[in-house]
């Protein structure tokens, strides 16, 4: 079985560090990135599964790239990394699909391979119910990016 590309998008280089060596040593292709220009480029033009979105503590709402991202790019599976404190946001943004699953900080190594794996294994686990007609849209060729470019 090929391993799924994984975007990851996370404001701390050291943490990101951390999370795609955890990625890397169960086979997956991950690319970090700390700038939201370049992860939207990098969405665009590179075939990406799964992207892991960190939620950082101080801020009010989800991350504005999840928004984006669940518009543009359906296809992508979309987790996202939040403190218990968060629980309540975070369930709605779950709820309404802005997400398709969460990834409890502080991150286990084995709760990050087990997200990603559902996800890949079983994106119809992680979507909400009012959405599962729109997973059944034809995916994208391998190897072709998963998101319409666009302002």
């Amino acid at each position: 079985m090929q391993h799924a590309s994984i975007l990851l998008y996370h404001a701390d280089p050291v943490e990101a560090r951390v999370l795609t060596g955890m990625l890397r040593a169960v086979g997956y292709r991950v690319l970090a990135t700390d700038s939201l220009n370049e992860a939207r480029l990098l969405l665009v033009t590179l075939p990406v599964d799964v992207l892991i979105v960190d939620w950082p503590q101080e801020a009010s709402a989800p991350p504005t790239l999840l928004s984006q991202v669940s518009q543009r790019c359906p296809a992508v599976l979309r987790l996202m990394l939040v403190d218990r404190e968060q629980s309540g946001p975070a369930l709605r943004a779950l709820r309404v699909g802005l997400v398709h699953g969460l990834v409890y900080k502080p991150v286990r190594s084995t709760d990050l391979v087990a997200a990603v794996e559902l996800a890949v294994k079983d994106p119809e686990a992680l979507q909400p119910a009012d959405r599962a007609e729109e997973a059944e849209e034809e995916p994208p060729a391998a190897g072709s990016a998963r998101c319409a470019s666009g302002n």
